[in-house]
């Protein structure tokens, strides 16, 4: 533990998590990648970083197999981490009908599969990476607490869930018995406000729902880094051929908004600077 680190509780839990967490969504998808990831996850556990994320999805699994080699190799105690991964995606959904969602098959087998990737037999938390429209609510419910009665994981939480979904998850779990989720890995930045501001209010104020943000920085966006164009070394350039990446770079730079985007982060930054922060 960093004296220099915050930490808080996870929501309405005992559990302890750096107010900083590390996650390797992009930055671990390629195989010969290891070397850089195992330098991130150092100098994150050195700056007293202990919740590490990550996802089946991300690199169609090449994260999870890279974040637990940089962990064995790095032989820190298990009990001193706080892991956590995401299922929804799947790895190989283009070939598996059931490669993907949240029903009770693959939320089970997926558990195991990014398990054996990782190299442990637990992790902390698993969330939902997205809401399922199509699996009816109480069978995810029901597999999740299945996962941690069996020492799969520690918690379940959900990510990207409107508030009236959750709600009906916490109706689902208490008029069957069933483990609450925790919390939600929600975006959450200076762009994209309305559902932790707004949406969430009666989930903080009535269930203590906790929350792992994501894209604080709008993937880069607000560090005015594309304000004059695209570096050479970003994001957008490196992963071109991302979708997500690439919607999200459009959304913001390209069209009417652009203009708009550009003056609003050139003012920000402005304000930035006369108040010493970046």
């Amino acid at each position: 533990m960093n004296p220099k680190m915050e930490y808080r509780f996870l929501g309405n839990t005992g559990l302890k998590v750096s107010v900083i967490s590390y996650g390797n969504w992009l930055n671990s998808n390629e195989a010969n990648w290891k070397e850089r990831t195992m330098a991130m996850i150092k100098k994150s556990w050195s700056l007293g970083i202990n919740f590490f994320d990550t996802a089946e999805v991300y690199g169609t699994g090449q994260a999870e197999v890279q974040f637990g080699a940089a962990l064995k190799e790095m032989n820190i105690p298990r009990e001193q981490l706080v892991i956590s991964t995401k299922l929804f995606w799947g790895t190989d959904r283009a070939v598996n009908v059931n490669g993907v969602g949240l029903s009770r098959k693959h939320v089970i087998e997926g558990a195991k599969a990014s398990l054996k990737r990782l190299g442990l037999d637990y992790v902390d938390i698993i969330f939902c990476h997205r809401f399922d429209e199509e699996t009816p609510l109480e069978e995810t419910c029901r597999a999740f607490d299945w996962l941690i009665r069996n020492n799969y994981c520690f918690y379940w939480a959900t990510s990207e869930w409107t508030a009236a979904q959750i709600m009906e998850a916490f109706y689902l779990c208490e008029k069957y018995n069933l483990i609450k989720p925790c919390g939600d890995q929600v975006q959450y930045n200076m762009f994209e406000r309305e559902k932790v501001e707004v949406d969430y209010n009666r989930l903080f104020d009535q269930y203590n729902y906790g929350t792992t943000v994501w894209s604080p920085l709008a993937g880069g966006f607000l560090t005015g880094k594309y304000n004059d164009g695209v570096p050479a070394d970003s994001r957008v350039a490196t992963f071109k051929d991302d979708p997500f990446v690439q919607a999200a770079f459009n959304k913001y730079f390209k069209g009417e908004n652009a203009e708009q985007t550009k003056k609003g982060l050139k003012e920000l930054a402005v304000v930035a600077k006369e108040l010493g922060c970046s």
